[in-house]
């Protein structure tokens, strides 16, 4: 008996040595853990800002794709004429567009107007609107289209020619395959 109370003693004394150091650690533990909201507080906000600065260079990027990647349609005069009725000259213009961009456009209408000796501002209100639909890939041109001048030119002799200052002017509306103008 003597032998079992010394062991269970001895065995006793080293558990309360265990408790009080799984204690003493636990306070430790209690006292390094006071900073941890306040760390994960200031962690948290910077993920949040590093998100949104990542999802405005996403942006960014994708704009600038947008851009590079555009339909880009520019008018082309292909020839210039002009024919006699009677004593007036009626000038008129052949004219297609140009799509110098990476990706198809769509055109949509197209108003144009060729005047002879306007004055500014320019005003687009009375041009022909015409509404297409011609899908132009990039690199290529639409149809040729003309535009008459609406009235008779006063030509003035240049050289051995007659010649006028006229003015081609209008809008056109494309959209890329996506549906962005």
């Amino acid at each position: 008996m003597f032998f079992a109370t010394f062991v269970t003693v001895g065995v006793t004394g080293w558990g309360v040595w265990l408790i009080n150091r799984t204690l003493k650690e636990t306070r430790r533990a209690a006292v390094s853990a006071e900073g941890i909201p306040k760390e994960a507080a200031q962690t948290t906000e910077a993920a949040v800002q590093a998100a949104a600065e990542a999802r405005r260079q996403s942006d960014i990027a994708a704009l600038s794709m947008l851009r590079l990647e555009r339909p880009y349609l520019l008018p082309k005069i292909v020839r210039p004429d002009h024919k006699r009725d009677g004593q007036s000259l009626m000038a008129f213009l052949r004219y297609c567009f140009i799509n110098h961009g990476r990706t198809p456009a769509v055109l949509r209408p197209v108003s144009a107007r060729l005047e002879s000796a306007t004055g500014l501002p320019l005003r687009l209100t009375f041009a022909v609107k015409t509404d297409v639909y011609e899908i132009v890939s990039p690199g290529t041109a639409t149809t040729e289209r003309r535009v008459d001048a609406k009235t008779s030119v006063s030509s003035e002799p240049w050289g051995d020619i007659e010649a006028t200052k006229m003015i081609f002017y209008g809008s056109i509306i494309y959209v890329d395959m996506a549906g962005a103008p």
